[in-house]
């Protein structure tokens, strides 16, 4: 039962918000059982929801997560706080020569970031999409990759640092350059959870050696 409650609340996490009948069509459920279960989450404080009315039958319920839905998914908030800590002490006044807080913030992240990708693209001679997939699997993103029309998408299901990420976009800038440093790559085109989407989400333009085949992630 717990299973089912928590991939109702990935589909509404993933969509933004979900009706009965939608959740009941994507699960394959009775519209009675996932009413159940969606009590339960409401009763426990993860989703709420607002009443949609088209025509003169009965309004429609459209749930949405509360925070305290949002962070249901694994969250990665002791591993950030040491990497971080350890990004720091390694600064020299050279690089923070300048720099205001919030510069000095982003070079960490993207350090982190470029440290982990130099560690992943030096490790063997797989594709650059098959190691990054790897690599954000490990760190719980939990990837979904599809090549598709010349383009790769990436798309994190779970962000393991939501609630830092929602507070200060800076966060955003470390998965960001982990994908850009893996695939070797400037120019992404990202949605973020932060403008409102279900999930963050990289397209990247195939070169040739970045990919072999189409990834699904877990």
């Amino acid at each position: 039962m717990q299973n089912t409650r928590s991939e109702i609340l990935k589909l509404i996490q993933l969509s933004n918000h979900q009706t009965v009948s939608e959740l009941a069509f994507e699960l394959e459920f009775a519209p009675a059982t996932v009413r159940r279960h969606l009590e339960i989450l409401q009763r426990d404080g993860m989703v709420e929801f607002d009443e949609k009315r088209e025509g003169a039958g009965r309004p429609e319920h459209v749930f949405r997560l509360t925070p305290k839905g949002y962070e249901t998914g694994t969250r990665e908030y002791d591993r950030l706080l040491v990497d971080v800590i350890n990004e720091v002490s390694d600064l020299s006044i050279e690089q923070i020569n300048g720099k205001n807080g919030s510069q000095v913030i982003e070079q960490v992240f993207e350090s982190m970031a470029d440290r982990i990708a130099k560690v992943v693209v030096a490790d063997d001679t797989r594709a650059p999409i098959v190691k990054l997939t790897e690599v954000l699997q490990l760190r719980n993103y939990e990837p979904e990759v599809v090549t598709e029309n010349g383009t790769i998408r990436i798309q994190l299901n779970n962000c393991p640092y939501r609630s830092a990420a929602m507070a200060n976009p800076v966060i955003c800038s470390f998965d960001s350059r982990l994908i850009s440093s893996v695939m070797g790559v400037q120019n992404l085109r990202p949605k973020c959870i932060r403008d409102g989407f279900g999930c963050c989400l990289y397209e990247v333009e195939v070169v040739e050696g970045a990919e072999s085949a189409p990834v699904q992630g877990d």
